[in-house]
């Protein structure tokens, strides 16, 4: 009989182990399922899929070999909202779309002459370029792990964390315009055919074009990076923002300048997660 009890009590205890971790007590089972929740918040800690809601503001910059176009770099700006899902199928690397309105003005200056097929313009003065267009953003993310804390848990089910990452996003933009408004102060003389169809002197800013896009599709490289600081089920997005137009267009002056132009930006992106 006393063989049979020692035999019964160290089966016993061979079954039931202690895990000290939060002072929780379970069976080895349990233990290992603990375990490997707990592995994998240490290594990255990341939600598969989240959405953002946010904006971009950035500085223009437009690039023209047109000797008689000098940018005013100091006032163009462009500002756009921006949404975007974000997936996570691994540790460190992800995928995001997205799509934003883009809300620009340009501001430059001329002094001389111009031509097109058809007609040709004399310019002295001003310009202000009124933009907008739908971008559709596509890219790859990278994500770094910078710091975490445990703020609560309860049983052996999710553990809710206060995570800090960094990220890296690189992709493309596909922007078509939607609005491209253009107005003038200064002298302003434009002849068709060899005949003057307008001749004004504007002391403010006028539109002399209102009308069906003239600029085509835009298409971009962008990288984003910064900080993405999540707590329980929310988090923000926060770093610098840089563009680079891969294409060409026209779009200055109306459209009668012969030399391409492109779009350089640079700004800060500030976007709130739900996961």
């Amino acid at each position: 009989m006393l063989c049979v009890a020692t035999a019964f009590s160290a089966s016993a205890q061979k079954k039931r182990k202690v895990n000290k971790m939060n002072g929780l007590s379970e069976a080895s089972e349990t233990k290992k399922k603990y375990n490997k929740q707990w592995i994998k918040l240490r290594n990255h800690g990341l939600p598969k899929a989240s959405f953002t809601f946010g904006t971009v503001a950035s500085r223009v910059s437009y690039l023209t070999d047109e000797s008689n176009v000098v940018p005013s770099q100091s006032l163009t700006y462009f500002s756009l909202p921006q949404i975007g899902v974000h997936f996570i199928p691994g540790d460190n690397f992800g995928f995001t779309l997205g799509m934003g309105f883009r809300r620009g003005k340009y501001y430059y200056t001329t002094n001389g002459d111009f031509s097109n097929d058809t007609s040709s313009l004399a310019a002295n003065g001003s310009w202000q370029q009124n933009f907008m267009n739908l971008g559709l953003n596509a890219g790859f993310t990278y994500y770094g792990n910078i710091s975490k804390t445990i703020r609560s848990c309860t049983g052996f089910g999710r553990v809710q964390t206060q995570i800090v990452h960094f990220f890296w996003e690189n992709g493309i933009i596909y922007a078509p315009s939607l609005v491209n408004e253009v107005l003038f102060v200064g002298q302003y003389r434009s002849l068709s055919n060899g005949e003057i169809t307008r001749n004004e002197n504007f002391n403010d800013y006028t539109i002399v074009f209102n009308g069906e896009p003239k600029r085509g599709p835009m298409l971009f490289a962008y990288s984003r990076m910064g900080f993405r600081i999540q707590n329980r089920r929310f988090g923000v997005r926060i770093g610098p923002s840089f563009e680079y137009q891969l294409n060409s267009n026209r779009g200055l002056v109306n459209d009668f300048t012969t030399h391409q132009t492109s779009i350089m930006t640079y700004g800060l992106m500030l976007a709130f997660e739900l996961i």
